[in-house]
């Protein structure tokens, strides 16, 4: 999920908890009172912590792609622990006297941030470091503006109601209402979709996945896949003319064209890296591609490039494919003239390529 999103709906979720009466001990010298703004700033703050794994990009792009991004700083378990942290440190430096509403707004807004992240395909390891496994619900994409305003429709819904909120809890979790509307919404789209491709898949045996796209939740990828193959498709409940425009205004070529009604889904099949030629799968099972394989869940390969200085083979991701953008997590393993192999990835946004150390 995006930032900004997360800094709103950190801000709001600090609204939820209601505060208690401070001790008489707690002294006008040593407290500062946390109204409504204090806790939206907390909240906003709070939220962007989870993402400071980022800082472990820069050590190796791979291995945070495959292990280190949304694990212990994203986890379920080790959330209170985040919380009661950053809540003590806040209260020292600000002189906060109420310590148990301040742990519950930064608890709540780290589990916003988790709960968010999770609406989205990457997947978020809940239970790190106890387990690996991802929990992704496949609802937004990474940028999804109509989740973003409903967002701050909430806002404005809470500030409007701020008097009656801080009285009454219900008036409280309403502000609520505008993004779980929008969720049900759009999973409403999904299981309705869903039910129409399932009569159109390519192989009766083929699991299915419906990925949210860019632009609008009524555009999605199709993913199927046997024990070979691996079969793509992009769907549309139906046109969304403002995320056509905005597509075109992006400059981003075939996006609208590219999604189709469910009834004339346009497949493409994509063999498995394992059961593809002996280059390619010498490549894809290089000891130094593992982390590679541990992350991609929907391999293909990109390209096989040769120049005068190597020979490459570059893979990427399904999950982040999408019509007329390049793919975003490119990977290649490159053997050299002497006959080593060298692990390269793509830049972000950009059409050059550099090496992994």
């Amino acid at each position: 999920m995006d930032p900004l999103t997360h800094v709103l709906i950190g801000a709001l979720v600090a609204q939820l908890p209601a505060a208690k009466p401070l001790s008489e001990d707690a002294g006008a010298d040593t407290c500062t009172k946390t109204d409504w703004k204090l806790r939206a700033a907390i909240g906003a703050a709070v939220a962007l912590f989870p993402d400071i794994d980022y800082l472990l990009f820069w050590l190796n792009p791979l291995d945070f792609l495959a292990y280190w991004h949304r694990a212990e700083t994203h986890s379920l378990l080790l959330s209170p622990v985040w919380a009661a942290l950053i809540s003590y440190l806040l209260c020292k430096l600000l002189r906060l006297a109420n310590a148990a509403l301040v742990f519950t707004i930064c608890w709540l807004a780290i589990l916003s941030h988790l709960v968010a992240d999770t609406l989205t395909v990457f997947g978020t390891r809940w239970f790190a470091p106890l387990s690996d496994d991802k929990i992704s619900w496949d609802l937004l994409f990474i940028i999804d503006p109509y989740f973003t305003l409903s967002v701050i429709l909430a806002g404005l819904l809470f500030y409007i109601c701020r008097k009656k909120m801080w009285r009454k809890k219900r008036f409280r979790l309403a502000a609520l209402s505008p993004p779980l509307l929008y969720l049900a919404t759009v999973l409403g789209i999904k299981l309705t979709l869903m039910a129409q491709i399932q009569q159109q898949l390519p192989a009766p045996a083929a699991g299915s996945r419906l990925l949210p796209q860019p632009f609008s939740p009524l555009y999605w990828q199709v993913l199927s896949e046997d024990e070979e193959h691996i079969y793509q498709a992009y769907s549309k409940f139906t046109t969304d003319p403002l995320a056509d425009s905005l597509s075109h205004a992006a400059g981003v070529k075939g996006f609208a064209e590219a999604y189709t009604e469910a009834g004339t889904l346009q497949w493409r099949s994509y063999t498995l890296p394992a059961h593809s030629d002996p280059v390619i799968h010498q490549a894809w099972q290089h000891p130094d591609f593992k982390a590679f394989r541990d992350f991609a869940e929907y391999p293909v390969v990109l390209a096989k490039k040769t120049s005068a200085e190597q020979s490459c083979v570059w893979f990427s991701d399904l999950r982040y494919h999408w019509p007329g953008i390049q793919p975003y997590f490119r990977y290649a393993m490159c053997q050299s003239l002497d006959g080593q192999w060298r692990l390269q990835r793509g830049r972000y946004f950009s059409e050059h390529n550099e090496e992994v150390n």
